[in-house]
C-alpha cells in the first residue's frame, strides 16, 4: 500500500525532525529508568493477573478506541496523500489559412480558394504581418504538428471551432466576415471592390445573395478579400519531459489555459507522420509558425508545433 507507507514515512520524518530540535528537552534518564521498572514489573505474576482482568474489562473500549484511530488515519491518507495526480490539460489552436486563387478575392466558391498553411495567427487584414507585407509564418500539414515538449496528444483529431464570431471578437479583429454556418470561414473584405460596385458576374451574384443571410457582417456580395481562414483546436496533456514526448521543428504555437498566465513551449517535426487530420492543404508557401489557445478545465488542455520556443496563448 504506498499510501500508507506514504503516511507512515511522512509520520516517522516529523518525528525525527521534532526529536531533533526537542531531544535536549526530554529528561531522558528518567525516562528509560522508569520504562525499565515498569517493564520489570509487568512481569510478575500478580501484575499479569491484574493486566488480564483489565484487558477482559476494558476489550469492547479498546477496540472502538483502535476503530476511531484507523478511521482518522485512513480520513488523512486519503486526503491529503496524492500520489496520482490527474495530468494538466491544455487546448491548442491552429488557423488554416487560404488564398483565392486569382490574389484579389471576390468570390465563394471553393474551388476558387487555394489551401496555404496552417498558422499560428489569423494574418488578418490589419495584422502586423499584413501591414508589413510580409508572408504568413506557419507550417503546410497538420501531420507536421506534434505537442510541445512535456506534453501529449490527448485528443486523437483536431476539432473545427464553430464559434468563429467569438475569436474574431476576442481578438477584436475588424474588416472581416464571419461565417456563421457551414465551414466557419473568416474572410476578409474586399473595400475597394465594394465602394466600386464591382460583381463578378451574374452567376456570382446569385450565389453572393443566396448565402447573406449566413454572414455576421458584410453583405457576401461579391466583395471578399484575398485570405480567409478558420481555427481548429485540440487538447494535449502533460507528461514527464522524457524522450519521445514533445518534439522539434521550425515553427511555432501558442495557446493558454483558462485561469493561467502560464506558458509553454510548442514544436514542430518537419517530417510528416500518418497522424490522423481533418483536412491536409498539399501546396502551399515554405513552413512558417502556428499559434494555439486554451480554454479547458484542468484536467482535460494545447496544438503545437514548431521547434522553436513558444507561449500559450489565448484561444476561446
Amino acid at each position: 500500500d504506498e499510501k500508507l507507507s506514504s503516511a507512515v514515512f511522512l509520520a516517522l520524518f516529523a518525528t525525527t525532525g521534532l526529536l531533533f530540535i526537542a531531544s535536549h528537552l526530554l529528561p531522558w534518564r528518567a525516562v528509560f529508568l522508569t520504562a525499565g521498572w515498569i517493564a520489570t514489573c509487568a512481569g510478575h505474576p500478580r501484575a499479569q493477573d491484574w493486566l488480564a482482568t483489565l484487558q477482559s474489562q476494558s476489550q469492547d473500549q479498546l477496540q472502538q478506541s483502535q476503530r476511531h484511530a484507523q478511521g482518522l488515519l485512513q480520513s488523512w491518507i486519503a486526503s491529503d496523500i496524492a500520489l496520482d495526480a490527474p495530468p494538466e490539460t491544455r487546448q491548442v489552436e491552429i488557423f488554416e489559412l487560404q488564398k483565392h486563387r486569382t490574389g484579389s478575392g471576390g468570390g465563394y466558391d471553393e474551388s476558387e480558394w487555394e489551401p496555404w498553411l496552417f498558422s499560428p495567427t489569423p494574418y488578418d487584414p490589419l495584422s502586423p504581418l499584413r501591414i508589413s507585407g510580409s508572408r504568413p509564418r506557419g507550417t503546410r500539414f497538420f501531420e507536421d504538428v506534434q505537442p510541445p515538449r512535456g506534453w501529449a496528444w490527448k485528443d486523437k483529431k483536431w476539432t473545427l471551432d464553430l464559434g468563429g464570431r467569438e475569436w474574431v471578437e476576442e481578438r477584436a479583429i475588424t474588416a472581416v466576415e464571419v461565417e456563421v454556418e457551414g465551414e466557419r470561414w473568416v474572410y476578409d473584405i474586399n473595400y475597394e471592390a465594394a465602394e466600386s460596385g464591382s460583381v463578378r458576374g451574374a452567376v456570382g451574384k446569385a450565389k453572393a445573395k443566396a448565402r447573406v443571410g449566413t454572414w455576421e457582417e458584410g453583405t457576401g456580395l461579391g466583395r471578399t478579400g484575398q485570405w480567409r481562414r478558420r481555427r481548429w483546436v485540440r487538447v494535449v496533456e502533460r507528461r514527464g519531459a522524457g524522450v519521445g514526448v514533445g518534439g522539434g521543428g521550425d515553427a511555432q504555437c501558442k495557446a493558454k489555459a483558462p485561469h493561467s498566465k502560464k506558458t509553454t513551449p510548442v514544436m514542430h517535426r518537419p517530417q510528416r507522420s500518418s497522424a490522423s487530420s481533418p483536412t491536409s492543404p498539399r501546396t502551399a508557401p515554405p513552413k512558417v509558425a502556428l499559434t494555439a489557445l486554451a480554454t479547458l478545465d484542468p484536467g482535460t488542455s494545447v496544438p503545437g508545433t514548431g521547434l522553436h520556443d513558444l507561449t500559450l496563448g489565448d484561444v476561446a
